[in-house]
């Protein structure tokens, strides 16, 4: 706590650091540590202890730690997956057993994990990556995945719990607790970006990233419930879905015209009195939600 912040995190870039984790001191020792980020890692240690555990270290560095932390991974990952098989449930997976041999699938799932992480400890070394590597990558983006899944799926299941004990519309939820959370890591990337003095990838992320998320989210999942069930899904499209509809072609007309315009000095340039319209944009769009929920609009 306090120390600088190139001695704690030599690899840490600044620029994707959030605002309040560190302050610059005036005698040149450069950026150092604030009690926040302390907190803040205490806060994340023990999931990021499990995610160290269950992803091979697949980063551009290599040395002694990130191989004896490779050589835990292989067993973990396997649990993990049996957990993602299981649907979250921790109980079926624990008495899951493997057909005709009557053995806990989780035992056996150990067991090649332990075999695995005899094979890498015999096959690779401290002093250069293994052969392997790009295979690391490759699994170790499989297993982000899952964790991915597995957290989203926790979440939206204590939002919805919430939801119903409190009486609070799952549509309301959704447009507000779960936007909110799933714009997050784009929040903090597209920071990082405009930060670096790269305003024009700020901005096409913005886009991209819901886009890609929207095309991939319900694209593979309703393809993959019509292969399923061999029917198309039915589902009801709420008041509180075509109000979101609405603002959303409002703000993204509104971005055709802003950025382009000359008065605005064109080229993705935009004044600060644009920021705040889309903030009050999305203020109307919250309290019309909440009118429309209450009963208050049709």
């Amino acid at each position: 706590l306090g120390a600088p912040l190139q001695d704690v995190a030599p690899d840490l870039d600044e620029a994707f650091l959030l605002p309040g984790l560190v302050f610059t001191v005036a005698d040149g020792c450069g950026p150092v540590l604030t009690a926040f980020y302390f907190l803040l890692f205490l806060a994340e240690w023990p999931l990021m202890t499990l995610r160290y555990l269950s992803i091979p270290a697949a980063d551009c560095g290599w040395d002694a730690p990130r191989r004896a932390l490779l050589l835990l991974t292989p067993p973990f990952a396997l649990l993990l997956l049996l957990l993602e098989a299981s649907g979250g449930e921790a109980d079926a997976a624990l008495h899951q057993r493997v057909p005709g041999l009557g053995v806990r699938t989780w035992l056996v799932l150990a067991g090649a994990g332990a075999v695995l992480s005899v094979l890498l400890m015999w096959g690779t070394h401290a002093k250069a990556p293994p052969g392997c590597h790009p295979m690391l990558v490759i699994c170790g983006f499989v297993v982000a995945v899952m964790w991915l899944d597995l957290l989203a799926g926790e979440m939206v299941a204590i939002v919805e719990s919430i939801g119903q004990i409190w009486g609070i519309s799952t549509s309301i939820l959704g447009v507000t607790v779960i936007a909110v959370g799933n714009s997050v890591g784009d929040y903090v990337a597209d920071t990082a970006a405009a930060r670096g003095a790269d305003a024009r990838m700020a901005v096409a992320a913005c886009f991209g990233s819901p886009l890609l998320s929207s095309m991939l989210g319900c694209g593979v999942s309703l393809s993959l419930f019509t292969a399923l069930n061999g029917v198309p899904i039915q589902t009801p499209i709420t008041a509180q879905c075509r109000v979101a509809y609405g603002f959303l072609a409002l703000a993204l007309g509104s971005h055709a015209v802003a950025f382009p315009l000359r008065r605005f000095g064109g080229a993705y340039t935009v004044p600060r009195s644009y920021s705040i319209y889309l903030f009050f944009l999305y203020a109307l769009f919250l309290l019309v939600s909440v009118l429309v929920e209450v009963g208050v609009l049709p």
